[in-house]
């Protein structure tokens, strides 16, 4: 274990040498807990204005979220900040996301609406 630590902090400091910080920084495994407090933060930070913390508008104006495919909600993030769908504010939003924020953020909203689901066995 103290090889590979060991190993870890030489390449973490040669990294940084050369200033690739962040490419480390994104490479580093990030435990599943901390993923989801940084996807809540995000939510709690701009999306639960107009489609609620858990995707569920109060508003016509606003589409719910939750319970969509992590997939749709991505690409419709993608299209935003490339321009291809207008909306001032959703591209100021997304403007700085990374592809992994917006899968991350896909993610959260569809499992939202997996909550209130039940199947039935027939």
């Amino acid at each position: 274990m103290k090889t590979q630590s060991g190993s870890r902090l030489v390449i973490a400091l040669a990294l940084m040498t050369c200033g690739w910080s962040r490419a480390w920084a994104q490479a580093s495994p990030v435990s599943i807990e901390e993923a989801e407090a940084s996807v809540r933060q995000q939510v709690l930070k701009q999306c639960f204005v107009c489609h609620g913390l858990q995707g569920e508008s109060a508003s016509d104006k606003y589409p719910r979220l939750a319970g969509l495919p992590a997939a749709y909600i991505t690409a419709q993030l993608q299209a935003f900040q490339s321009g291809q769908r207008p909306s001032e504010t959703m591209i100021e939003i997304v403007r700085a996301m990374s592809v992994s924020d917006m899968q991350a953020l896909g993610h959260y909203f569809e499992r939202q609406g997996q909550a209130g689901r039940t199947t039935s066995i027939q």
